[in-house]
């Protein structure tokens, strides 16, 4: 697994090859997101760089129309990412995939996102970064924190507002489905 792969070379050899076989036996795909959320605690950013620096050429050398799409950064502090490029981990991926979300009552708000998207930005351009490919990967509103009228007028915003800017190249909404009807269930009250 990804978090075995931080502790020995053996486990990060293991991560390596099942890396490697995903994206053979998965020849109708060509983008895959490395990892998920690496910032959220698990992960230093050394231990990412040496984990990215490992699964990138092997995965081109297996497959080299295979773009990976690295981080799937959660949150918004930038601190993180800024360490995670000063070691070069932005050479052993193909484009950034993030995970901001806006979690106010109201929905969608354009002067959340502009801050926010202008300093992640700004750190991509500082590295070099800024000619990748840039996917908002997850991205949603969960009804134990909006009402379901602003969550379906944000889900139609949201695209509109990164294509629109220039900001995305790809964006996921996180999740269609709803999984649970109690509205105080965070993660099961995203679907419509």
């Amino acid at each position: 697994s990804a978090a075995e792969a931080k502790k020995s070379d053996e486990a990060l050899q293991k991560f390596v090859d099942f890396c490697v076989e995903e994206v053979t036996k998965h020849k109708d795909v060509t983008y895959f997101e490395l990892m998920n959320e690496v910032n959220a605690g698990e992960y230093s950013p050394e231990q990412i760089v040496r984990i990215y620096k490992a699964v990138y050429p092997a995965v081109k050398k297996a497959r080299p129309d295979a773009q990976l799409m690295g981080l799937a950064y959660a949150g918004k502090d930038y601190a993180y990412m800024e360490k995670f490029y000063s070691l070069g981990g932005g050479d052993y991926m193909d484009g950034l995939s993030i995970h901001l979300y806006d979690v106010s009552p109201s929905g969608f708000k354009l002067d959340w996102w502009y801050p926010r998207i202008d300093k992640m930005i700004d750190v991509m351009k500082k590295y070099g970064q800024d000619k990748k490919p840039l996917w908002f990967g997850e991205q949603g509103w969960s009804t134990s924190e909006c009402d379901e009228w602003s969550r379906a007028v944000s889900v139609v915003k949201y695209p509109i507002f990164l294509k629109g800017e220039g900001y995305a190249d790809r964006f996921m909404i996180y999740n269609y489905v709803r999984t649970n009807e109690e509205r105080n269930d965070y993660e099961g009250s995203f679907g419509m």
